[in-house]
C-alpha cells in the first residue's frame, strides 16, 4: 500500500541520514557521496524531484573532487532522469550523455546499461526512434553481459564447493 510504501521510505530516509552523519563525522568522502546519492533515491521516490536533484548535485561533486569514476557515472545518469521527469530533455540528454561517456571509459557493463536506458527514453521522448533502438540494442548487450559474468561466477563458485566436498 502507499501509506506503507511510505512509512518503508521515510525509516530509509532515517538511517541514510544517520550514516550521512556517521561518515560526515569521520570525513569519509566516499562514504559521504554514497550516502546523500541514497538520500536523494528516497526522495525520488517520494516525488520530492527538488530534494533529490539537491542531494545528486551535492554527491557529484564530491565523486568528482575524489575522482570517483563509477559513483560520477550513477550520478550523472541520476540527475539526467531527475531532469527527464520534469521535462527538461536538453539538460536530462546533456546528463545522460556525459554519464555514457564516463561508463563507457570505464567499461562498466552496469553503468552502460543504465545510462544506454536513460537515453532511449530521452530519444523516445523527442520520437528519434533510430536512436532509442539503437541504445535498447546497447541496454540488452550491457543486461546479457552483466547475467553472463554473474552466470560464469556462480559456475565456478558451484565448481569450487564440487571440489572441496570431493577432498572433504
Amino acid at each position: 500500500s502507499a501509506a506503507h510504501r511510505e512509512r518503508l521510505l521515510n525509516k530509509a530516509l532515517e538511517y541514510y541520514h544517520g550514516s550521512l552523519k556517521i561518515r560526515e563525522e569521520i570525513k569519509y568522502k566516499k562514504g559521504i557521496a554514497t550516502s546523500l546519492n541514497n538520500i536523494g533515491v528516497c526522495y525520488e521516490y517520494k516525488g520530492d524531484v527538488l530534494k533529490a536533484l539537491k542531494c545528486y548535485h551535492k554527491s557529484l561533486k564530491i565523486r568528482e573532487e575524489i575522482k570517483d569514476k563509477e559513483g560520477i557515472a550513477y550520478s550523472l545518469n541520476s540527475i539526467g532522469r531527475i531532469f527527464l521527469k520534469q521535462r527538461n530533455i536538453s539538460d536530462a540528454r546533456s546528463y545522460a550523455n556525459r554519464s555514457m561517456q564516463t561508463a563507457k571509459k570505464l567499461g562498466y557493463p552496469v553503468n552502460i546499461k543504465e545510462a544506454a536506458s536513460l537515453l532511449k527514453d530521452i530519444y523516445k521522448k523527442q520520437n528519434n526512434f533510430k536512436l532509442a533502438f539503437e541504445m535498447y540494442e546497447l541496454e540488452i548487450q550491457m543486461r546479457d553481459s552483466i547475467n553472463n559474468a554473474e552466470t560464469k561466477k556462480a559456475s565456478i563458485k558451484k565448481q569450487f564447493q564440487y571440489e572441496y566436498e570431493k577432498k572433504a
